[in-house]
């Protein structure tokens, strides 16, 4: 049976100004670079490039951490946009800050 290793995408823009992402096409600060080579060193005592694949999805700071992962690891990332994070109620709040958002009326999260 295969094994998963699931990372997720280094601090990107949103993180430092305390903002919703969703969707938002946001890079990775230099922080988030310096955490994706970090991730990828520990990965690299831990893992053999015939053994695993890279995906990440296909919004910038995740491409970004893959592509800093896989340079590391010999891997080359495949950006599938299936694996983008759920979209914070329908996308009709991104880029505001997150102590900005009122409460949401309905039970529901949008994918």
């Amino acid at each position: 049976m295969g094994r998963v290793i699931l990372v997720q995408h280094c601090q990107s823009e949103h993180h430092v100004n305390e903002m919703s992402g969703g969707w938002t096409d946001t890079p990775l600060t230099e922080l988030g670079r310096r955490q994706a080579q970090l991730t990828a060193h520990k990965l690299k005592d831990i893992i053999t490039r015939d053994e695993y694949v890279l995906y990440s999805s296909d919004l910038l700071r995740a491409s970004q951490t893959a592509q800093i992962i896989g340079k590391h690891l010999g891997l080359e990332a495949t950006p599938n946009p299936g694996l983008r994070e759920i979209q914070y109620r329908g996308g009709d709040r991104q880029n505001e800050r997150m102590g900005e958002i009122p409460p949401r009326s309905e039970n529901r999260w949008w994918l």
